[in-house]
């Protein structure tokens, strides 16, 4: 059966409904998948969808965006693998807030194969919501994951000794202070245990945040990704340097968990900043190593994504 999508440019509607696919699958808070497209007959809109955002985990929807942009990321990635080119551009219109990225596919040029590579692995990546076994990371590696965020815009911290052991204290102490927030559980619940297609398949795999402590040496590795700047455009190259690490560590056969609460709440997140030495915006916080499987989040079909 053909697909129902039409051509966007050189793209055939089957490759559409690729891209697409591909770009819904990039992680969000709580599955919220805070995101939807238009097609033209020349390109590709990427437009926040606001009634998904949440007013208690992300106030200022910051999270939305970087979410948004790592969709923006695997989207472009897609095109690559579909022999194209992604022209794009970032808020093109200030005067409408919901588009946040329009990409026209363009025939001419070579795919990058880099981004051909990376797009292959968009099925496999998956967050982890448990716990992570430290496992070693070759330091080779290490500069493939800071090459991957230095590539769209973003720096990665490794945070080591002593940072390592403050960023551990302030996930334990934020998430203590989320969870005593009554709004905050609520709102966790309402996106979690669901049979919907989207949201978290199983509260109990996310109830509590796993205990992260011990001597520097004992501690699994944890990296920040950081903007310089902070407002709406470095929050989608934030998210799309996000992604590019998190297929990157996709390839390495890494894990990775998210340590969210420091970079939700304000007054962890300037701690946050601090720490990294001050120079850049806490974006996101990751956990690397291996961790157990869990159930795969469910996914919106394509044709719902559409506005």
């Amino acid at each position: 059966m053909g697909s129902k999508l039409g051509a966007v440019g050189p793209l055939a509607g089957s490759d559409v409904e690729t891209v697409l696919r591909s770009a819904a699958l990039a992680p969000s808070v709580y599955n919220t998948q805070p995101w939807s497209f238009r097609r033209t007959d020349h390109d590709i809109e990427l437009h926040g969808d606001f009634s998904r955002a949440l007013p208690e985990a992300d106030r200022d929807r910051r999270e939305l965006v970087l979410s948004c942009g790592a969709a923006l990321f695997n989207l472009r990635a897609a095109v690559h693998r579909c022999g194209c080119l992604p022209a794009g551009t970032l808020r093109p219109r200030l005067d409408r807030l919901s588009l946040l990225a329009v990409v026209r596919p363009v025939p001419t040029g070579t795919p990058d194969p880099a981004m051909v590579r990376l797009a292959s692995a968009i099925p496999r990546r998956a967050t982890i919501r448990g716990a992570l076994a430290k496992s070693p990371v070759p330091e080779a590696v290490v500069g493939e994951l800071r090459r991957a965020a230095e590539a769209e815009q973003a720096w990665l911290v490794v945070l080591t000794g002593a940072q390592r052991v403050a960023a551990a204290a302030l996930i334990a102490r934020a998430c203590r202070q989320q969870l005593e927030d009554p709004g905050f559980r609520t709102e966790r619940v309402r996106w979690s245990g669901s049979t919907r297609p989207d949201g978290l398949p199983g509260i109990a795999e996310h109830r509590r945040a796993p205990v992260i402590a011990g001597t520097p040496d004992e501690l699994p590795l944890l990296v920040l990704l950081g903007s310089f700047e902070d407002g709406p455009v470095d929050r989608l190259r934030a998210g799309q340097a996000l992604q590019r690490v998190l297929l990157t560590a996709t390839l390495a056969d890494l894990d990775v968990a998210f340590r969210s609460a420091p970079v939700e709440l304000a007054s962890a997140r300037r701690e946050l900043r601090e720490l990294a030495g001050g120079a850049v915006w806490p974006q996101a916080l990751l956990e690397l190593g291996k961790g157990r499987p869990m159930s795969r989040t469910p996914r919106h079909a394509v044709e719902d994504l559409l506005r």
